[in-house]
């Protein structure tokens, strides 16, 4: 059985032709768009019936040449995790631009129970 962090790359690998990486992106040549992502944090659901599924807050990061290439793959990624195998509610999102790359990028950040 897949890993879940296998499990969402290939789900927003999908949507951007596998340009879909775990922390940075660490290709040679960089093509835009991309996504990067990450676990902030897991917490484990503890009962008195012993441990349950953890729940992970994760951060996507899409990353564009364009204000409108990053916001287009976000929208796509939003649409995406609605019908993800696992369940997931949307935290957040927020518009930014990294001015030493000179890139856009969208943050999504999720809770997820894989």
């Amino acid at each position: 059985m897949p890993t879940f962090e296998a499990t969402l790359q290939t789900l927003l690998g999908n949507l951007c032709s596998g340009r879909c990486y775990p922390l940075i992106n660490t290709q040679l040549t960089i093509v835009s768009p991309y996504i990067t992502f990450q676990k902030i944090i897991g917490t484990p659901d503890l009962d008195l019936e012993g441990p349950g599924r953890e729940n992970v807050r994760m951060q996507i990061d899409v990353w564009g040449t364009t204000f409108n290439s990053a916001k287009t793959l976000a929208e796509s990624i939003k649409t995406a995790m609605l019908s993800a195998s696992f369940v997931n509610v949307p935290l957040g999102f927020q518009d930014l631009y990294e001015e030493v790359s000179k890139e856009y990028r969208v943050l999504l950040e999720y809770s997820i129970w894989p």
